[in-house]
């Protein structure tokens, strides 16, 4: 496979695995993912302002709740099942 691949660009290989039904998907560089609207959209990167070096990219913080409303999630576990309401969370 390594061969076969290494004969390819990345959209060539994406496209003949499409063809075939394969599924596969990309393995993005640092600058794809920079380059990446969701990231930024999602806030998993997110600009920060430095007093000494200026703008600043960052991971964001991941687990965001904050526009999450009436969300329950059930864990089912031996003999019980507990709900947890997401809104409650204080994470954001």
């Amino acid at each position: 496979m390594s061969a076969w691949t290494e004969t390819k660009t990345r959209d060539e290989v994406i496209k003949l695995c499409s063809i075939g039904d394969v599924p596969c998907g990309p393995v993005n560089s640092i600058a794809d993912i920079f380059d990446e609207p969701q990231y930024w959209e999602r806030d998993t990167l997110v600009r920060v302002k430095d007093d000494r070096i200026g703008d600043l990219a960052v991971q964001g913080v991941y687990q965001n709740f904050q526009q999450i409303q009436d969300v329950l999630i059930t864990w089912t576990r031996t003999g019980c099942t507990q709900r947890t309401d997401l809104s409650r969370l204080a994470w954001t």
